[in-house]
């Protein structure tokens, strides 16, 4: 291990310091005392690091995980508890009540990307409860923390991606079975509303079929095997006759289109596989390494979403663009309406879609589909035209 007890301000004998300038702003918030921690000026980001004890890090864009430890704990010892979760920091430093832990990004978040900043947040609380660190001063992503060049310090130069952490820190100890069990334990709730008797018998088996065949991916025959045996037992327990066979296969198809649906997001078997050209310009990350300013970040962005527009114009051979927008209006006109007409002709549309006058509910269908009431409304009026 490399340590240093104070500040060294040739790169060469200490890289940590390149790699803090190239992470942070020109300017930066620093402080030397706790007590001034609530007046903010900024000063050269150089100055800061080489004479300030406190850094604001994290201000314009996110681009270190830092994980404070508040426990009587020596620098080596918090280094192999981080080795022990298979996570070895990029730097670590020394303070009064105990270790700051920090792990580089290599592409820089932006606060305005919800879904990043949202996996960075869970990520820190997993490393907080996997290194028994302070919630207060770990689970924000913004933050003042130690200046390592003004403590004891070790700095490894590694560097991390979200998916780092996301493929095998939090999926480490949840399982399938853990991630459904508060959806089942509602499915669950739901199903104890029916019985197995007249005028309820379709909708008991198949709410109990559905949730006995939860993430399973089984086959069609499966399914309608399952079916059967609920059916069975229910008859025998209950008395009630059983359902005609007929209906019993309907219930099986309409399982098998639900839960396929359902195994598409929850398995990786399943997932669409087709080729929607993604990355195709294969461009390099923008926030990568250095650390770059929002307006500079905007420009490049303006820049290459014109070589995209132009690739695409130039793939478009064979059609003119509004012969192209043409088709695709076509397209999706008949997806939709193909959409409404499986909503109206499963098991359940009579139940769930169904007006007390017999006439279809064009806003319970649309919020079903998550489409718009206009559309719903017209492709019924034109599926009852065709009849």
């Amino acid at each position: 291990m490399n340590y240093s007890d104070n500040t060294v301000k040739n790169q060469e004998v200490n890289p940590l310091i390149n790699h803090l300038i190239t992470r942070l702003p020109k300017r930066v918030c620093s402080w030397n005392d706790k007590e001034h921690f609530h007046l903010r000026g900024n000063s050269p980001t150089v100055v800061a690091l080489n004479g300030s004890k406190w850094i604001e890090y994290n201000q314009g864009w996110v681009n270190m995980l830092i994980i404070d430890i508040d426990r009587p704990i020596s620098l080596e010892m918090a280094i192999n508890e981080c080795l022990e979760i298979e996570f070895e920091p990029t730097w670590a430093c020394k303070t009064d009540k105990g270790i700051h832990i920090a792990y580089s990004l290599e592409n820089m978040i932006s606060y305005d990307w919800d879904k990043a900043i949202k996996l960075a947040r869970h990520i820190k609380v997993k490393l907080t409860e996997l290194l028994k660190a302070d919630k207060q001063g770990s689970h924000k992503l913004k933050g003042i923390y130690r200046n390592p060049l003004m403590h004891e310090h070790y700095y490894s130069g590694l560097l991390y991606s979200l998916d780092d952490f996301k493929q095998y820190l939090l999926n480490r100890d949840v399982s399938p079975k853990q991630q459904f069990k508060k959806h089942i334990s509602k499915e669950k709730r739901k199903q104890k509303r029916y019985k197995y008797e007249i005028g309820s018998r379709n909708d008991y088996v198949f709410r109990s079929a559905m949730l006995q065949s939860k993430n399973k991916n089984l086959s069609y025959e499966d399914t309608l095997s399952l079916v059967r045996d609920i059916c069975r037992f229910e008859s025998m327990s209950t008395g009630v006759p059983q359902i005609d066979d007929k209906e019993l296969i309907r219930t099986a198809r309409q399982i098998k289109i639900y839960n396929d649906k359902d195994m598409n997001f929850v398995s990786s078997d399943n997932v669409d596989t087709r080729d929607i050209n993604r990355g195709a310009m294969n461009f390099e990350p923008i926030c990568k390494g250095e650390y770059i300013e929002p307006n500079e970040f905007k420009r490049i962005v303006k820049e290459r979403q014109k070589l995209s527009a132009k690739r695409t114009n130039e793939r478009i051979d064979d059609m003119t663009r509004s012969e192209r927008a043409k088709a695709n209006a076509v397209k999706r006109e008949k997806e939709a309406r193909e959409k409404v007409k499986n909503a109206i002709t499963g098991l359940m549309a009579n139940s769930w879609f169904k007006k007390k006058n017999g006439s279809w509910n064009g806003n319970a269908i649309a919020e079903y589909l998550k489409m718009d009431s206009r559309t719903v409304r017209k492709h019924l009026k034109a599926l009852e035209d065709e009849q």
